[in-house]
């Protein structure tokens, strides 16, 4: 019973971050089927974990990429799922900025100094 709320947590992160694979590709290809929606976020939560697991690895950079490249080959080719795992790498960098520049911003506002407590 207490891990059941971080793995609804967890769950919930692979679903809207897995849909975001999709909103990403969506441009790329012409439509997709639920299957081909499904696929992508099996992907994306794949590898998540291998790269999360990947010690010396910070982010999972170049796993996470070469795992979605090896899902997505069959389903795709090649050249696009070289370039979805980049664009989403981009588009996760590009998350993470805007994160960070937004927690910055509201620790200024509140006063408070989280991003350098400790």
């Amino acid at each position: 019973q207490t891990l059941a709320i971080p793995c609804l947590y967890y769950f919930t992160f692979f679903i809207f971050a897995g849909f975001s694979l999709v909103l990403l590709v969506l441009p790329i290809a012409d439509a997709l089927s639920p299957s081909e929606c499904l696929l992508l976020c099996f992907a994306f939560s794949v590898s998540w974990i291998f790269g999360y697991l990947t010690p010396g690895a910070p982010s999972g950079i170049g796993v996470r990429e070469a795992v979605l490249v090896y899902i997505l080959t069959p389903a795709v080719g090649v050249p696009e799922a070289l370039l979805i795992a980049v664009l989403f790498r981009v588009a996760t960098i590009c998350g993470d900025i805007v994160f960070w520049l937004w927690t910055a911003y509201r620790s200024q506002r509140t006063g408070n100094d989280t991003l350098t407590a400790q």
